[in-house]
């Protein structure tokens, strides 16, 4: 099993990046199976007094009822909605940090040069994913122990350098790209020949 496609997605990544404060893409449906909305209030609550907070998401209808309430709170906004893949992708560049339990969000993220940190909910899809790209140590799942004072002091400390984050996360990106395309010409090659016969 190969990592999800979308970090094959071609975009050249924008010269000047960061500055705009902390991105939150939360999956809402799983916040509100897993009974976690109190501690996201508290979570928005710390994040924002960090620094200005910005709701998105590549998955807008579902997400944007949970968000109603926050948009109320100083430092708190909302932006990406109309964008398309591409412009949504380089618009988490923008962020010194994208915290997110979005699987494309945090895949169109990495391609983009963005500082990702992933939050997993209730399905392991991110857990898969990172683990699947090398980053073992990826995400940080909700309900854990300790989950949002270690959410926190994460995205707390890759706001503070996103730039050393994006080198970190490079290396792995990079090497799950060279292996989905050798396993995706491999695969092709193969089936080519056996039409060719």
């Amino acid at each position: 099993i190969y990592p999800d496609g979308a970090i094959m997605t071609a975009l050249e990544r924008r010269d000047k990046r960061f500055g705009k404060g902390i991105a939150l893409a939360i999956n809402a449906l799983q916040v509100r199976d897993n009974d976690l909305s109190t501690r996201w209030d508290d979570l928005v609550d710390e994040l924002r007094r960090a620094g200005p907070v910005t709701l998105t998401s590549n998955e807008w209808t579902t997400d944007n009822p949970f968000w109603q309430k926050y948009l109320k709170l100083d430092g708190v906004s909302c932006d990406g909605e109309r964008l398309d893949c591409v412009d949504y992708a380089k618009s988490l560049a923008n962020y010194d940090v994208v915290v997110s339990s979005r699987l494309h969000t945090c895949e169109l993220g990495l391609v983009a040069g963005a500082a990702v940190v992933p939050v997993e909910t209730g399905t392991f899809k991110l857990t898969g994913f990172f683990n699947q790209i090398g980053m073992t140590q990826e995400p940080i799942r909700m309900g854990a122990e300790l989950w949002q004072d270690r959410l926190l002091a994460k995205a707390k400390a890759v706001a503070a350098d996103p730039a050393a984050r994006v080198v970190y996360q490079d290396i792995f990106l990079n090497t799950a790209r060279a292996k989905l395309r050798d396993g995706l010409n491999a695969a092709f090659r193969e089936n080519l020949l056996d039409i060719m016969k």
